[in-house]
């Protein structure tokens, strides 16, 4: 048998109201928040634009049998402007340091180092 592979289904993003340094995301309303999804250093999804929100759903991407041997999953979201895009940060997930996740799946917490929180479920693939 091969390394375990794990479904990786996509969940909230909810920024904050101000960026790490205190300054607002935009002026006159939130972020236009972009999510990208890379899978050993490739990117695997991207989403659209959610303009001007604080947060967005992810919840019907699924991002299936991810093998356990990847280095990583990235998720790096960006706040997509008109003139300039603000880097929000990045959050790694290591499917490798996953112990005993239950058949029905586990949630998991991340944060970007800009304070962005990214909800993540991991299920063990069949």
């Amino acid at each position: 048998a091969g390394p375990p592979a794990y479904s990786v289904l996509l969940g909230d993003v909810v920024f904050p109201q101000r960026k790490a340094d205190g300054t607002l995301w935009d002026i006159g309303g939130g972020p236009g928040i972009s999510l990208w999804v890379k899978v050993g250093g490739e990117v695997v999804w991207r989403s659209a634009v959610g303009e001007d929100r604080y947060s967005y759903n992810y919840r019907a991407i699924v991002i299936p049998k991810v093998p356990a041997t990847e280095s990583d999953i990235a998720f790096t979201v960006m706040d997509i402007d008109v003139t300039a895009n603000d880097p929000a940060g990045r959050a790694h997930l290591v499917l490798l340091q996953l112990r005993a996740v239950p058949a029905e799946g586990a949630t998991v917490a991340l944060t970007t180092g800009q304070g962005v929180k990214l909800t993540v479920g991991v299920v063990p693939a069949p």
